[in-house]
């Protein structure tokens, strides 16, 4: 387990990078010695991505197994490999941990003999793989494994594991603190009832206390149970916790710690004949006192916690096996806790309903997670699958690793501060039976947008002729335009364009990094503008064409002009002269006055005695004058050639022409609003009463027999008319006034 360094290095490997879906595997090592079982039980990273790994290599038959720790660099080449021989017995390396100067440390047990059998041996290694110490501990003349180390920046180290101390008393916790020049600073010893106790997992925190957790006997009804153990700095035993649960078998597998001292461990508990054993988490404040539990409990069924870590927020993280009935069987399952022992989330990774384990976790700042193990598939067998989930459990990638269809386990997983997700452990390969393997996948850092600058986002190019347009945009190291249609050269930041049509091209730039960025740009291809018309001008006259030309004749003339997009514009005009002027004679009759030209464009009636002010309204053919005076019409024709009439002279409005001035003609009421009577003066035999408007048009016509009087009810618009009233005798006009 990698725990106990974990909480050590959280300050050299607090990683700074996002994970997303795009994963990638870099490199993989293997390592074979003797085609026998090589098994790698431990793995650390260095802040510089260097990665080193330990455990057992079989050396033959007499020498048996041996330490062999190797170091890697980023790139996944060897930079040294050393190894331990003792005795020609087994030599078996089962943690490592590294300090800030890069010196390792290797703790494991060795064969010293068949009198001492199995002692710990600790070695530290420089960077450069050069051993400076080698330190043995030997309790009774028998087993001694050490099982987990910790170890602080400066080279102070802190192992711990099980230590056999006499027949009665069995196996005994025993913790070791060895300053960086492996003196020896104390040694403890935790007995508990005089059965077998170990530890499995060991923690230290920034003020050098230590934490262990494992497993001590409780005696034949308890049995084993969950004991975590603080240490101080010179040794002192600060307070035991003790878990039991049902009187079976619980023992605590991994451990870690806050910034402030509570613990978190995590481990497996006897929960009854029925649901056998689940998974148990447990957090104790730094005075030792629990603060929470958590159960995990799949089917009834075995579930086994292996592993535990820890985000930056103080969520916790638990990985293992859960039993998930047959035909799965167990699963990868991982649950989410908050600092306050709420469960968040659980996930589980089932892989062809076979057998999948999860031996270890991790978790970078963003609190994304990492687990990794081994997963039976139907035809490979076991083969290490690594996973990810994001901080809310949704899945984020899944890597699977496969050799010859054999067995492939991982047992450790490491992150850098550069992206590289680092999984250990071992491979069948077929002859060679069991080797190390060494996996380092990269998962790239999510790119901040590449900022593009575009000199102009809009362009303006001409349809006719073989003129371009010049696209220039900056940012990034390289880029390709889509479409490249008209392109001169896709991959140039500064192309020409020559589009046929109007086209919004798109740039995608990349930076030195790989990330993209992108724009757009438009060129609007511009039709040439032609425009014709035709314009009449009267003999004699001059036009001036757009162009400023000055023409009297007919003909057709081009002017050329540019539009503000530098595109050619054109108008054609067709100049026609009119050789026939209007008619400007004017026929009276009475305050009537008509133009003679009837098939005239436009008539316009002037007031003479007003300056030849145009009369407003009097735009028709014939004019009513509205009071005694002086007239004339100008009168245009279709091409717009334009004469004015002679003056014409009104005094008949408001008269009567007869013959016995004693009949006069009236109107009343005048203004009226429509309806009014005509006032023959005296009794007429026969009369004729006609009403125009002012440009002359029949409106309304009636005769009147025998009568002096005419009543008229008649719908007109406002305005002024002229009542004409004939008789044998006598022709009488009168003003009518419409309100």
């Amino acid at each position: 387990m990698l725990s106990m360094k974990r909480a050590l290095f959280a300050a050299l490997l607090f990683l700074v990078f996002h994970v997303h879906a795009q994963v990638v595997q870099q490199w993989v090592q293997l390592y074979d010695n003797y085609n026998d079982t090589d098994r790698i039980y431990d793995m650390v990273v260095d802040a510089h991505g260097n990665v080193f790994v330990t455990g057992s290599s079989w050396h033959g038959s007499i020498d048996q197994e041996n330490y062999v720790t190797i170091k890697y660099n980023t790139q996944g080449v060897e930079l040294w490999r050393r190894e331990y021989d003792n005795y020609n017995g087994p030599d078996v390396a089962r943690a490592i941990a590294i300090d800030s100067s890069g010196n390792v440390y290797v703790i494991g047990s060795s064969y010293h003999g068949s009198i001492d059998n199995l002692d710990y041996v600790t070695i530290k290694y420089d960077s450069s793989g050069n051993q400076q110490w080698l330190a043995v501990y030997d309790n009774f003349n028998g087993d001694d494994i050490p099982y987990a180390i910790a170890a602080d920046p400066s080279g102070v180290i802190w192992i711990t594991g099980t230590s056999y101390d006499g027949g009665v008393d069995g196996n005994d916790i025993v913790t070791i603190c060895y300053s960086a020049n492996g003196v020896q600073q104390w040694i403890r010893d935790y007995d508990n009832t005089f059965g077998n106790d170990t530890a499995f997992a060991i923690a230290a925190d920034l003020s050098g206390n230590a934490y262990i957790t494992g497993s001590s006997y409780g005696g034949p009804i308890d049995l084993q149970n969950l004991t975590t153990i603080k240490y101080s700095l010179n040794g002192t035993q600060l307070w035991i916790a003790e878990y039991d649960n049902f009187n079976g078998n619980d023992k605590g597998e991994d451990i870690v710690v806050d910034s402030v001292g509570a613990v978190f461990l995590t481990g497996t508990t006897w929960d009854g004949p029925v649901d056998k054993e689940d998974y148990v988490t447990v957090k104790y404040s730094t005075a030792g006192v629990q603060v929470w539990m958590a159960e995990y409990d799949n089917y009834d069924e075995t579930d086994l916690a292996h592993a535990i870590a820890m985000d930056r927020f103080g969520n916790v993280y638990v990985t293992g096996q859960s039993y998930d009935n047959p035909p799965d069987l167990f699963d990868y399952t991982t649950i989410k806790y908050s600092t306050t022992g709420l469960q968040l989330w659980v996930r589980d990774y089932d892989n062809y309903n076979g057998n999948d384990i999860a031996w270890d976790i991790a978790c970078d700042t963003n609190a994304n997670v990492y687990i990794t193990g081994q997963s039976e598939g139907a035809l490979d067998l076991e083969n290490i699958v690594t996973i990810s989930y994001t901080t809310l459990g949704v899945q984020q990638w899944v890597q699977s690793y496969d050799n010859f269809n054999s067995f492939d386990g991982a047992v450790a997983i490491q992150l850098d501060q550069q992206g590289g997700v680092y999984v250990a452990g071992s491979s069948d390969g077929s002859i060679d039976e069991l080797n190390y393997i060494t996996i380092k996948y990269f998962v790239p850092a999510p790119c901040a947008p590449v900022m593009v600058t575009v000199a102009q986002d809009t362009l303006y190019r001409c349809n006719a002729g073989n003129d371009s347009v010049q696209l220039n945009v900056s940012g990034g190291v390289s880029c390709i335009w889509s479409p490249t249609t008209g392109l001169s050269d896709p991959t140039s930041f500064s192309p020409n364009a020559a589009p046929v049509s109007t086209t919004t091209y798109t740039i995608t730039v990349t930076d030195s990094s790989g990330c993209p960025g992108t724009a757009t740009v438009r060129v609007n291809v511009m039709p040439t503008v032609m425009t014709t018309r035709n314009v009449w001008i009267c003999e004699g006259s001059t036009y001036m064409f757009p162009d400023s030309t000055l023409q009297d004749t007919a003909g057709t003339h081009w002017s050329y002009f540019s539009t503000i997009h530098g595109c050619d514009s054109i108008i054609i005009t067709v100049l026609q002269i009119d050789t026939l002027p209007p008619d400007t004679s004017v026929t009276v009759n009475g305050a009537l006055l008509t133009a003679n030209d009837s098939g005239a464009f436009m008539y316009m009636w002037i007031d003479c005695n007003n300056g030849g002010q145009f009369i407003p309204g009097a735009y028709g053919q014939s004019f009513f004058a509205p009071a005694n005076g002086s007239y004339a019409v100008i009168v245009s024709n279709w091409p717009g050639c334009s004469d004015t009439s002679s003056c014409y002279t009104i005094t008949s409005v408001g008269l009567s022409n007869h013959e016995n001035n004693s009949q006069l003609v009236s109107v009343y009421p005048n203004p009226t609003d429509g309806s009014f009577t005509v006032d023959f003066g005296t009794l007429i035999a026969e009369s004729e009463i006609v009403i125009t408007d002012a440009s002359g048009r029949l409106i309304f016509e009636a005769t009147a027999n025998n009568q002096r009087t005419s009543k008229i009810d008649v719908d007109l618009s406002p305005g002024v008319y002229l009542i004409t009233v004939k008789s044998d005798s006598n022709t009488s006009f009168q003003k009518l006034i419409v309100e």
